[in-house]
């Protein structure tokens, strides 16, 4: 029994630690997004383990971007399309909540992102996927003052 309780505690730490590095990541992306007019970042991978994959996003014709607006509005397109809307950044969580507006293509929608890195040049989301964890790792390509 003690021993249970004593790696239920250690975990605990364990996610509490990982909160604090997250929130401290989301601090880091607020103060530099709130230095510039945008943030413009470029997917270079994605692991996705419902298609049991890692890949690396190289060709022009896959490129996959990700811009957030000191005014809180994103966009993101790819050659596939674009969506866009509204963003914020929830330090409770810690995620950062994008909110979709509705075009001929999509539909409107909420999501929410775990911020599992941001070291200035690189960011890291990740979700909860159907068949497990997805993460897309961006690199920081435009940053206008």
């Amino acid at each position: 029994m003690a021993l249970v309780i004593l790696l239920a505690g250690a975990g605990l730490q364990s996610l509490q630690a990982q909160s604090h590095h997250a929130r401290q990541d989301l601090q880091s992306l607020e103060r530099l997004l709130n230095s510039r007019r945008y943030l413009k970042f470029r997917m270079v991978s994605e692991r996705d383990p419902y298609q049991n994959s890692y890949r690396i996003v190289d060709r022009k014709s896959e490129a996959h971007y990700l811009a957030l607006s000191s005014d809180g509005r994103y966009v993101e397109y790819s050659a596939a399309g674009e969506t866009r809307g509204t963003f914020r950044i929830n330090y409770q969580q810690p995620t950062l909540r994008l909110q979709q507006e509705a075009t001929r293509s999509a539909t409107a929608g909420a999501y929410a992102f775990q911020v599992r890195q941001f070291d200035g040049r690189r960011l890291v989301l990740g979700w909860q996927g159907r068949h497990g964890y997805v993460e897309r790792d961006y690199v920081l390509i435009e940053a206008p003052r």
